[in-house]
């Protein structure tokens, strides 16, 4: 099918995923997440690697959370990567 998200991260001990798109832009688009938010793709990912926990568009604007989607400046999100356990 047409349509694919720019990462995929899987947790195999709790059997969920996350899903990313990855943009150069600062500005929120609900274009950049049309694949995050079509249902038959994500059915089919939550079908191969469990329930998705998180959907996420990571981009160089602010944090902020459009229509179930959130946005994370990827700068922060690249740091924040150090901080986790």
């Amino acid at each position: 099918p047409i349509g694919e998200f720019d990462m995929t991260i899987y947790d195999s001990v709790a059997n969920t995923c996350s899903i990313y798109e990855v943009k150069h832009s600062k500005e929120v688009v609900s274009a950049q997440y049309r694949f995050l938010a079509d249902k038959n793709i994500c059915e089919q990912t939550a079908h191969r690697f469990g329930p998705i926990t998180g959907k996420y568009v990571l981009y160089r604007g602010a944090d902020c959370e459009e229509d179930g989607i959130s946005y994370r400046n990827v700068e922060g999100y690249l740091e924040s990567l150090g901080r986790q356990e």
